[in-house]
């Protein structure tokens, strides 16, 4: 997600040779076989969800998905994701202000892949290799594949990029099927009764409040955003901003990149800073799976709707969730 200091923790995997996943070279594919490179973990769930897994030859870093196993990794990141949340935040600013990357791309390895198709992002420099790197790297490849850039804001747009990814890999009515489960899902929704007025954090130190498709999840499963604006970037926020909120029913913990364990763990270190806010002092806090449901921008973003119903509903966790009470 855009904005702040935030990099994924998916641990990077040990690549294997291209043939292993692809096949040695172009020749032995089926006509309609494109050869895939997916530069972040979103695409690479578009791509699976589309039933084009097989097709992808090469991946990033962070890309989680089971059908990335085994595929050649292509990036790494400059700044430690295991750090602590004010390390990161630091390095990322340090690295940015002297006009580095955080992400490097094997050009090399990608090269010697020969995709027909790469898809990337222009959304965040903090999230993935930024869009005018990969855009240099793939112009200079002979012959030069098709590039795919996905750029959501909210989640009309994360639908119009499945719908944009399944009309270059010729998968046009897998895409729309997609769409209208996500629809359809929304529709069947069960809302709770109360509204609640929901705080979602997406970093700890410093505050960053969640932004993009973010505040939509929440509307749409029947809260109210105490901070953060639809289709804009996620930004920072100090305790003392949120001291004068009018009310505060749920503080939801979305740290970028970190699955349900990583986030529970990280809520349970700041939770005496969160409970010294007096207007969190008594409301619930909840540890969510951003990695799956909230940080990369892909139909899970659905899944993750309805994980905040049942949790505005005051349902049961069933593994959802880590909450802590007052």
């Amino acid at each position: 997600m855009s904005g702040g200091a935030k990099l994924c923790r998916s641990g990077a995997r040990a690549a294997q040779p291209a043939d292993r996943c692809a096949g040695a070279g172009r020749g032995h594919q089926p006509l309609n076989f494109m050869r895939i490179v997916s530069l972040l973990p979103s695409a690479t769930d578009i791509v699976a969800a589309l039933g084009a897994a097989d097709q992808l030859v090469g991946v990033s870093h962070e890309c989680d998905h089971p059908a990335a196993r085994g595929r050649p990794i292509l990036t790494r990141a400059s700044v430690d994701p295991n750090a602590d949340h004010a390390a990161i935040d630091a390095a990322v600013r340090d690295t940015l202000a002297e006009g580095r990357s955080l992400y490097q791309l094997d050009g090399t390895q990608l090269a010697s892949l020969q995709p027909d198709l790469v898809i990337t992002q222009a959304l965040c420099d903090v999230c993935a290799v930024n869009y005018s790197t990969v855009e240099r790297v793939v112009a200079s490849l002979d012959p030069a594949p098709d590039l795919i850039d996905l750029n959501p804001g909210g989640l009309q747009d994360i639908l119009d990029d499945v719908r944009r990814v399944g009309r270059a890999l010729g998968l046009e009515g897998a895409a729309a099927s997609i769409i209208e489960q996500c629809r359809e899902r929304l529709r069947n929704l069960r809302l709770p009764v109360r509204t609640m007025r929901v705080l979602a954090l997406e970093w700890l130190d410093p505050w960053f409040v969640g932004g993009h498709w973010v505040p939509e999840q929440i509307a749409l499963a029947g809260g109210t955003p105490v901070a953060g604006f639809p289709r804009c970037p996620s930004y920072t926020i100090s305790p003392g901003q949120i001291a004068t909120a009018e009310r505060v029913d749920l503080v939801v913990v979305m740290p970028c990149g970190y699955d349900l364990d990583a986030a529970a763990a990280l809520t349970e270190a700041y939770l005496d800073a969160l409970r010294s806010v007096p207007a969190l002092q008594h409301a619930p806090i909840a540890a969510v799976d951003a990695n799956r449901f909230f940080s990369r921008p892909s139909p899970a973003v659905f899944d993750g709707i309805e994980v905040l119903a049942a949790l505005f509903a005051r349902d049961d966790p069933r593994g959802r969730w880590v909450e802590f009470n007052p």
